[in-house]
């Protein structure tokens, strides 16, 4: 099912902040155009009101929803394979500013590559899908993926050596 989460319950005023709970959403069907109350854990997890530009979403039986969260997520990533010497490094970057993700991305000694992405959570995910292919050239074996509590301590993506 696709769904986006929308938030219905007044959670310290609508400010950005960082919960250990479980908060009362809606949560739109996208396939059927209808919303349900659900019961969402955002433990560990940072949110805020989406940006602006994100277009009004509309329920058939509750009409325009304009507002939604945004959960913020970190993923640590290993991955093996032939992954060094085929420009994975730089091809996660290119990719990860595309995203406006932030973190870093660095060559291991062993022949791996690891990385970190910290950023919206939707995007993380599309980092890590990403990762799983690598660049053209790039053989992937395996990901592994680790889901930190997001930090927010980078300021933009980078190579890291």
């Amino acid at each position: 099912m696709f769904s986006a989460i929308v938030l219905v319950s007044s959670i310290n005023d609508g400010r950005a902040g960082s919960f250990s709970s479980t908060i009362t959403a809606r949560k739109l069907d996208l396939f059927t155009g209808r919303c349900f109350d659900a019961r969402v854990s955002m433990e560990g997890r940072v949110f805020r009101p989406a940006a602006k530009s994100i277009s009004t979403l509309n329920c058939a039986s509750c009409g325009p929803i304009d507002r939604r969260v945004v959960v913020k997520a970190r993923a640590h990533i290993f991955v093996s394979g032939r992954v060094q010497g085929v420009f994975f490094r730089t091809e996660t970057v290119e990719f990860a500013e595309r995203l406006d993700l932030t973190g870093w991305v660095r060559n291991l000694s062993d022949g791996r590559v690891e990385a970190i992405f910290e950023g919206d959570e939707e995007n993380v995910e599309k980092a890590v899908d990403f990762c799983r292919k690598g660049p053209p050239g790039a053989h992937v074996l395996n990901l592994n993926v680790e889901w930190e509590q997001w930090k927010g301590e980078f300021q933009d993506f980078r190579i890291k050596y």
